[in-house]
């Protein structure tokens, strides 16, 4: 199946446009998680209404959809959406 990424690098290197991709859910890329409420040393930027990290405390940069999925659950949180 498929999943959706918004300016994703692929592999975690480099960097990429703003843009957004339907790709495999078996694709690997690096991993951004999003959560609602404050969590410690995690960024808000005034425009948003989230708190984001990539950083957990490691990056991870190749990861599948439902890998992601998880080490963001497991951090107290969930993948960002485009929104």
């Amino acid at each position: 199946s498929e999943a959706v990424i918004v300016c994703g690098a692929k592999h975690g290197y480099g960097t990429c446009p703003e843009k957004v991709d339907v790709v495999s859910k078996t694709d690997q890329y690096a991993v951004r998680c999003c959560s609602d409420n404050p969590i410690s040393g995690w960024k808000k930027h005034s425009q948003c209404d989230v708190w984001g990290e990539s950083d957990l405390p490691g990056c991870y940069r190749t990861k599948t959809f439902a890998e992601a999925e998880s080490t963001c659950v497991e951090n107290g949180a969930r993948l960002c959406t485009k929104q």
